[in-house]
């Protein structure tokens, strides 16, 4: 919690004063609780080393052309000025003012020393010094970048006079709004005139495009075409000539809302409830298109196997695209790392619960007496009511009590017998929600279906879009209910293995056909009962109770918060000396400029 006063100390704003008290209180948002704690790791990781300084950055960040040049720049300016206390403490290489608020003072023309109204943290300096000093300043009230501007007299912060390291948060928020995005890293081929039919037949935007000689005047030909721009880039290689009626460039100094605002308005879209997102990292590969060449470039040939029927969304590839997984060879499964869990018939100190709860599409409620701890494992047991309270038919699941960021997820199963049941195995979570299934339908048991469920946002965001997912059939071969058998997810950014008795029978990479899941889910088993007969058939009352045996369920994971924190410090490049040496970047292995562009 921290106050309306605090955000107004930042970036005055006499319309937020004439609503509200300077006391009126506001709640953070998790996603802001999550990068506060992310920084604060950090800075207990600095205070406790041997490293002098240190670079932070956060995820998603880009250098501005030339930056290494400023930075050295900077850095030498700042030692200059801090000779007297021993070195600067605290250096802003990336922010934005508030909207161009911020009263500052000018030391030169590389650096100024801020009072008040510096928005983002996304790359900074921090000293061993400083970083022991923010400690003491605990604990963290408000957001922090927000709090950090009430730390700048004590730590005698610094910032460069224009931020040379920005972040990318487009890509999310144009998936938010309902269009089907893909972004490029800049090591693909270089976009042809060939390619824009298929193209943009396929997405709604297009994000950092590495567009070949020519490529941009077919796209500002196109009359439909607009173009979103972050920051005012130097207008050369055609830049100059993108038409100013369907241009935008997004502003820095805009606060959430607004750059939502500005968005939509461009647009002609409705402006979401979400606060805009934050984004994926780089590394988890989110809304990249890792199908094989052949499958991007060419409709995939007809399957005989009946396909199941995709949903109409924009995070599922178009009708048109005709998608069909790619071959894959006889491949083995991967080990796993480090294993968190290899049992749920423990009843004490379980990393799994029991659920009691049910969800629209199921017949059947989940409670406590459908699970049954055996010598061979969890029984999950679908049995008939004997009176009418709510449900039909009562069944069992669990969950483990943690979330996971990818890893491997096994299971050893023996699949309910009988139409209109599914035993099903799978990572889940909602707000935003997401999904990577493994089912086992009782009247068709020769067969896997798995699935994926894609919606955008960040942790939090209310997505819950989507009702057949992006199912496929998998021939098992033999019967699922007869006996047990070893099945197992391995999810990795940018990459979904699903295998079964060792054997990897389908994979999925982004784009294929949907982006795939990136925030932390937890791990379910259960025993339902579809509304949807089409699904897995005519429920036979006669035939109850039916049950599923699990065992060995096993999470070759770490927690999620781990994970996060690791990944941070992962990003923190240590710096000893006077010079930051930031190696010039270059983009020699293009014959045109990445644009930081979306197009649709």
């Amino acid at each position: 919690m921290y106050r309306i006063g605090d955000q107004l100390h930042v970036q005055p704003d006499p319309r937020l004063l004439a609503c509200f008290g300077v006391d009126e209180t506001v709640r953070m948002t998790r996603q802001e609780v999550a990068v506060a704690r992310s920084h604060v790791e950090v800075w207990k990781t600095i205070a406790a080393g041997a490293d002098e300084y240190v670079l932070v950055l956060e995820d998603e960040i880009w250098f501005k052309r030339g930056a290494a040049k400023i930075i050295d720049r900077g850095w030498s300016a700042a030692l200059r000025h801090c000779a007297a206390i021993g070195g600067p403490k605290f250096i802003y290489l990336s922010y934005a003012d508030a909207d161009g608020s911020a009263e500052r003072i000018n030391l030169d023309d590389v650096v100024f020393r801020p009072l008040r109204g510096l928005w983002f943290l996304s790359g900074y300096v921090l000293s061993r010094e400083g970083a022991a000093a923010l400690l003491r300043a605990m604990p963290v009230i408000g957001p922090v970048d927000l709090w950090m501007n009430f730390r700048f007299e004590a730590l005698g912060a610094l910032a460069l006079c224009s931020p040379v390291i920005l972040q990318r948060r487009l890509a999310m928020a144009l998936s938010m709004l309902g269009l089907r995005v893909r972004v490029y890293d800049g090591d693909e081929e270089n976009i042809q005139v060939n390619d824009l039919p298929f193209l943009l037949g396929t997405f709604d935007a297009i994000v950092d495009p590495p567009l070949a000689p020519g490529v941009l005047s077919s796209i500002i030909a196109n009359t439909e075409a607009k173009f979103l721009l972050e920051l005012a880039p130097p207008f050369t290689g055609g830049l100059e000539r993108l038409p100013h009626a369907r241009t935008l460039i997004l502003s820095k100094h805009r606060p959430s809302g607004d750059r939502w605002l500005d968005l939509c308005a461009f647009l002609g879209l409705n402006q979401p409830a979400e606060a805009f997102p934050v984004g994926a990292a780089r590394g988890l590969r989110v809304f990249r298109d890792d199908r094989p060449v052949a499958a991007r470039r060419a409709h995939a040939v007809s399957s005989r196997r009946k396909a199941h029927r995709l949903d109409p969304s924009p995070w599922v590839l178009p009708p048109q695209s005709n998608w069909r997984p790619s071959p894959h060879g006889a491949e083995v499964a991967a080990a796993g790392g480090q294993c968190l869990a290899d049992t749920t018939t423990a009843t004490g100190g379980s990393p799994f619960r029991v659920l009691v709860e049910t969800f629209p599409g199921n017949r059947a409620s989940f409670e406590m007496e459908g699970v049954v701890h055996l010598h061979e494992g969890l029984r999950l047991t679908m049995s008939k009511r004997s009176v009418g309270n709510g449900k039909r038919y009562r069944s069992g699941a669990f969950a483990s009590v943690e979330v996971f960021e990818h890893g491997r997820f096994e299971a050893e199963i023996k699949a309910a017998s009988g139409p209109g049941l599914v035993t099903g195995f799978f990572l889940h979570r909602s707000q935003p929600r997401q999904e990577i299934d493994i089912e086992l339908m009782g009247g068709d048991p020769t067969g896997m279906l798995v699935n994926v469920y894609f919606n955008p946002g960040d942790d939090g965001a209310t997505m819950a879009y989507g009702y057949r997912g992006a199912p496929y059939r998998i021939e098992l071969g033999f019967d699922a209910t007869l006996e047990v058998h070893h099945y197992s997810i391995d999810w990795r950014p940018g990459y979904i293995a699903w295998s079964v008795d060792g054997k990897v029978v389908h994979k999925r990479a982004g784009w294929d056909p949907t982006p795939l899941p990136h925030l932390p889910m937890r791990v379910h088993a259960n025993l339902w009962a579809p509304r949807s007969e089409e699904l897995a058939g005519t429920m036979d009352d006669n035939a109850l109770p039916a049950s599923a045996i699990f065992r060995r369920v096993s999470v070759w994971a770490q927690c999620a918060y781990k994970s996060a924190v690791e990944r941070w410090l992962r990003l923190i490049i240590s710096c000893k000396g006077t010079c930051l040496g930031i190696p010039p970047i270059t983009r020699a292995n293009h014959s045109a400029p990445r644009l930081g562009i979306a197009v649709f």
